[in-house]
């Protein structure tokens, strides 16, 4: 079962790269594309919680939206401005969890 899941992750991750070979203009390499996502996963297995690295179809086509970048970037800028002037909240934070 755990190879099959592997080989549906790799066919998956290849299915991306080469969407994105199609649209940027660049070649891909199967064999190099195996080895960075053994590589990867090899390194995540030493740190506790991680998940398998895979790339999708599913995460790539929401990213084609025009606009995900700015609105990422809006998004991470206003969360920063509202920690920075409420960092006294955080303060306390600690205390509610003894």
């Amino acid at each position: 079962m755990c190879s099959l899941i592997s080989i549906v992750g790799f066919l998956d991750s290849i299915v991306a790269a080469k969407q994105n070979a199609a649209r940027f203009g660049y070649s891909i390499s199967p064999n190099r594309e195996l080895v960075a996502l053994g590589a990867a996963n090899l390194m995540g297995s030493f740190i506790p919680g991680t998940l398998p690295a895979y790339g999708s179809i599913t995460r790539y086509v929401p990213s084609q939206v025009t606009f995900v970048s700015l609105i990422t970037a809006v998004g991470l800028v206003s969360m920063l401005m509202l920690e920075g002037a409420h960092r006294w909240l955080l303060w306390y934070v600690p205390a509610l969890c003894y």
